[in-house]
């Protein structure tokens, strides 16, 4: 089979992240990769074939979407050119909808990967989410509250979810002892930087714990690192970092994740940080809402609301408030992450990826 990946941006974020596991999942196919020339995940992938595209970052609103807007037309024009070699378009995300749009018009079945349940722009998302329930013969959510944000693709989905790479797994095993164990009380967030990330009540739970370890992993441009560094430089217990390409020292040395996103502004569809953190022994404190709420159990950590600074604050210290206890959550943090096997999601990814091309027709539809 051959299969057409395409993404439009690679970064340290978690879809070009799952879209490497998937690739590798896959790896009995013949894969051709579309995406950024930026650093990322997928930037250390040997696909059959790889083609960039132009898409680059940019603060201006305007030079993005002008720049979102050529992406799909190379991506449209890619798929035009080489129509008879593929087999499968497989889509990460709603953003490269140039490649859908192709793929329905020249009869290749379309397979959309989905991550994220809305966009900031309204407009573009409902416009995407359109062009995808036209395209899209099949789906993969990574849960089931992202599945129920796609009613109209939900029964043509399956749910799929996120997982560990084997080398990431690997990378643990390999920790001396000596490593994994590291001073208590250092919380860990890592997100993008967004203010509905819950970044500023981050700073501030560590300006209001001067005697606790807070480390911020933003995935994000060197320039708003520091411009945001600036404004909490008096926080000494606050560290800041620019989206390092390997995660594992951050989490050796934390002993307890948080994910602070404003549940009324951006709703997690999963939680890859979450899960990465459960592997190393972390509770996680967590929103009680999405697709995160179903990763992280009663027994592994809390699903408190970010908008409930106060009530976080007294989960991080009944977690430090004996050893007993922490150790409890932390070895079902560690149990709660083995449910998420590769090997397992390999077989269910392609069972569902083998279908036969004549299956894979809009006609069952």
């Amino acid at each position: 089979m051959r299969i057409w990946a395409f993404h439009l941006f690679n970064d340290y974020s978690g879809s070009p992240l799952m879209l490497k596991n998937a690739l590798k999942a896959l790896e009995c196919a013949e894969i051709h990769l579309w995406t950024s020339k930026s650093e990322g995940f997928l930037s250390d992938l040997k696909p059959h074939q790889l083609h960039s595209n132009s898409y680059q970052w940019r603060s201006n609103k305007l030079r993005l979407l002008l720049g979102l807007i050529i992406a799909q037309w190379e991506a449209f024009s890619l798929v035009c050119k080489n129509r008879k070699r593929v087999d499968v378009l497989y889509i990460n995300t709603l953003l490269p909808v140039g490649a859908a749009v192709a793929g329905k018009l020249f009869g290749i079945p379309v397979i959309y990967h989905l991550h994220e349940p809305q966009l900031n722009n309204r407009f573009l998302f409902r416009l995407l989410k359109s062009l995808a329930n036209w395209t899209a013969v099949k789906a993969i959510f990574v849960s089931n509250y992202l599945a129920s944000c796609f009613p109209k693709m939900e029964e043509r989905g399956a749910v799929i979810p996120n997982v560990l790479s084997e080398s990431f797994l690997h990378k643990i095993q390999r920790s001396p002892e000596s490593e994994c164990e590291s001073e208590k009380e250092n919380i860990l967030m890592l997100c993008s930087f967004k203010i509905y990330k819950g970044i500023h009540e981050f700073a501030a739970l560590a300006n209001n714990d001067p005697g606790r370890l807070y480390t911020l992993i933003l995935n994000a441009s060197v320039d708003q690192v520091i411009d945001f560094r600036k404004k909490y430089e008096e926080i000494l217990n606050l560290s800041i970092v620019c989206s390092p390409s390997d995660l594992h020292p951050y989490y050796q040395k934390a002993d307890i994740l948080l994910n602070l996103s404003h549940p009324d502004k951006w709703i997690e569809s999963f939680g890859m940080t979450a899960l990465e953190g459960m592997a190393y022994r972390l509770p996680c404190i967590v929103p009680e809402v999405g697709g995160i709420a179903e990763l992280v159990t009663e027994s592994s950590g809390f699903k408190v609301s970010a908008l409930e600074p106060e009530k976080v604050s007294r989960r991080i210290d009944f977690l430090f408030s004996d050893e007993r206890i922490y150790a409890e959550y932390a070895q079902s943090a560690l149990q709660r992450s083995k449910d998420f096997d590769f090997q397992q999601f390999k077989e269910k990814l392609c069972a569902f990826m083998g279908l036969s091309k004549a299956q894979l027709t809009h006609s069952e539809l």
